[in-house]
């Protein structure tokens, strides 16, 4: 079944992993969609979370082409999540 809303995807999500995590950001570019979640035992080390998206598909301004990229620092470590299509 097709959702239109990404909230549903991210409830779902945020069932299955249970209480101990919490979803740190999430971005969209038209179907794709990118959700980053933390455990609470680390979440104190958290810091600086960024997101961008690039649209590649017609004339470089449609997103069904594209990617979303997600940064940030856990205590010391440099963490990058990226989607694309």
């Amino acid at each position: 079944m097709f959702y239109s809303s990404k909230s549903h995807w991210e409830k779902q999500v945020a069932a299955a992993l249970g209480p101990s995590y919490r979803m740190v950001t999430a971005e969209t570019l038209c179907a794709i969609h990118l959700m980053v979640f933390i455990h609470e035992s680390v979440e104190g080390l958290l810091v600086g979370t960024k997101t961008s998206t690039v649209a590649c598909g017609c004339w470089g301004l449609l997103g069904n082409k594209g990617g979303i990229h997600v940064s940030m620092l856990v205590g010391k470590t440099s963490l990058l999540f990226t989607n694309c299509h």
